[in-house]
């Protein structure tokens, strides 16, 4: 990509709990900002984790690799019955901990903390751990949902109405403004702010196994294969054709008097194109 002349590269960690591979995350973080800084090019490193190893020497060393975002992920009621460590340790409690000390620090990151909620989960008193950064703006918080994750059935509790659902989502979200904080949905929406990062010509999903791909959630669909590592010549290759599934976005008649035109150019999810629509059109005007 920098040798096609790319300014910007952008990393980002994902999948199960990437810092367990921490050391070799911070040396390829390494090895990738060496070469951007020989061809005069910005390097970005983000992160998504549960947060139980992100301890002090942890952010310090990640951040000195590049990682300027975490996005760390809580599941509220279930998260220690869903994320369990090998000595049952409580990842919540050592979760919370370190974001207390990320916050302490004088880093310069943005730590969004998604938190995964359930209908049941009508319990705030987490939020007030956090008052006194209600005015950090390195903190965001973004209320969803609790999907099928983990080794357990914990989110059969999600069975229920979605009136229901959607009203404990919305006494979090309050709550939470009630205290200060900024919610992310609330930040000022740019141009293609409502874009898909799989409907991008310069993304990929790298797997552990060496396969390239387009979206980390249909890990299991065959249309998102579209590639893999050629290691002994040092090089992606990709089939194009298969990419374009995901990555070709000309914009459709109905863009043109689309509100959300400038915020999404028809690069909204394509995998919900491909599923619920079977054409290139946006899913976001239907």
């Amino acid at each position: 990509m920098l040798e096609q002349g790319k300014k910007e590269i952008i990393i980002s960690w994902v999948g199960w709990e990437p810092l367990r591979k921490k050391d070799e995350i911070i040396r390829f973080n390494n090895h990738i900002r060496s070469m951007t800084i020989n061809k005069d090019a910005a390097f970005f490193s983000n992160v998504i984790t549960n947060g139980c190893l992100l301890n002090e020497d942890a952010v310090r060393s990640l951040y000195e690799s590049g990682v300027t975002y975490y996005e760390l992920r809580l599941d509220k009621t279930a998260h220690d019955q869903q994320r369990i460590l090998a000595n049952d340790a409580c990842v919540f409690q050592a979760a919370e901990k370190n974001i207390h000390n990320m916050l302490k620090s004088e880093l310069n990151f943005t730590l969004t903390i998604q938190v995964s909620i359930t209908a049941v989960d009508l319990e705030f008193s987490f939020y007030d751990t956090f008052f006194p950064y209600k005015e950090d703006r390195r903190l965001l918080f973004k209320i969803i949902e609790l999907g099928k994750c983990g080794v357990n059935d914990f989110y059969l509790l999600l069975q229920n109405n979605g009136k229901c659902a959607n009203n404990t989502l919305k006494q979090h979200k309050e709550y939470l403004k009630s205290l200060g904080f900024t919610l992310i949905e609330e930040m000022k929406k740019g141009i293609l702010s409502n874009g898909c990062y799989a409907a991008s010509q310069d993304m990929f999903v790298i797997r552990a196994d060496g396969k390239i791909g387009k979206c980390t959630y249909a890990l299991d669909d065959e249309n998102n294969n579209i590639g893999y590592l050629d290691i002994e010549n040092n090089r992606m290759v990709i089939d194009y054709n298969a990419e374009d599934l995901w990555a070709y976005n000309p914009l459709d008649t109905a863009c043109y008097v689309c509100k959300n035109l400038a915020t999404c150019c028809n690069r909204s999810c394509p995998l919900e194109k491909q599923k619920n629509l079977g054409s290139n059109r946006c899913c976001i005007n239907l």
